[in-house]
């Protein structure tokens, strides 16, 4: 994600805490045995809250 390894949740809240809401980010990611990739734009911070 930004090209950045992520790991852990934790690895996910530092990235979006450094970053302003609408950023994009294309992500690849590991799904069964399929690579797939996509983009996202981050929500603004209290939606980002819900449900953590």
């Amino acid at each position: 994600m930004g090209e950045v390894p992520i790991y852990t949740r934790e690895d996910i809240w530092l990235l979006v805490t450094e970053h302003e809401a609408g950023h994009e980010f294309r992500v690849e990611f590991i799904r069964g045995n399929r690579s797939l990739a996509g983009t996202g734009r981050l929500s603004p911070l209290e939606l980002r809250m819900v449900g953590e």
